[in-house]
């Protein structure tokens, strides 16, 4: 193989690589999540990656962060 066709392979393989790998992560990370909220009060509804079911939690405002509610029952 001459040193120009290894520059050309590169030249093509190497930018293809790059769109193949970004095209793969960004598919792995397609979870967004939606807040409905009140003033200290909210829902965040997503759709964890694989499920196709949307799942909501209950989330309250403290020190003006959102934190996710634990429900406890007796």
């Amino acid at each position: 193989m001459t040193k120009r066709t290894r520059v050309v392979m590169i030249g093509v393989l190497w930018p293809l690589s790059l769109v193949v790998v970004g095209t793969w992560a960004q598919a792995q990370g397609t979870q967004q999540a939606v807040l409905y909220t009140g003033n200290d009060f909210g829902v965040r509804v997503y759709t964890p990656t694989g499920t196709g079911e949307p799942q909501a939690t209950l989330v309250i405002r403290v020190n003006g962060r959102w934190q996710e509610v634990e429900l406890k029952t007796k």
